[in-house]
């Protein structure tokens, strides 16, 4: 698919030009997603439900929504996800990221801005890596 002289390649757009991905805040948190969420991309929200101040019941509850699979085998996804946590671990976030109170994992790069000794860094990723409960994963539905 394209968009005028650009090509469209899953969420990211590549300028045929050049070498240049160009990435949003929020097209990475897609991409983390559904590395978290093995293949599987939710509809995004920002509120899980919205309850009676009073009694504390559930008003209305935000249903979760499949927009689409990737078709990547689990085990691929889990290679990734453990590629992600040695950033953190062993990488190039581990002088910053590593903390007892909680296991990340994520992505690390760097970003020109137009100017040759300027550069700015950036990292994306989540946490908790691991958990045995199911409402602490983050991304999920």
């Amino acid at each position: 698919m394209s968009i005028g002289k650009y090509r469209l390649i899953g969420i990211f757009i590549i300028r045929p030009d050049a070498n240049s991905l160009w990435v949003s805040e929020a097209d990475s948190g897609k991409v983390v997603a559904m590395i978290i969420n093995q293949g599987v991309f939710y509809r995004p929200y920002v509120l899980k439900e919205i309850r009676d101040p009073q009694i504390r019941s559930v008003i209305t509850q935000t249903q979760t929504e499949v927009l689409r699979q990737t078709g990547v085998s689990n085990e691929s996804f889990r290679m990734v996800q453990r590629a992600l946590r040695s950033v953190v671990t062993e990488g190039t976030a581990k002088p910053i990221l590593t903390t007892k109170v909680v296991d990340i994992a994520g992505k690390t790069g760097t970003a020109e801005i137009g100017e040759a000794d300027r550069w700015h860094s950036w990292f994306v990723g989540y946490g908790p890596y691991h958990t045995k409960n199911p409402e602490e994963v983050p991304g999920t539905g």
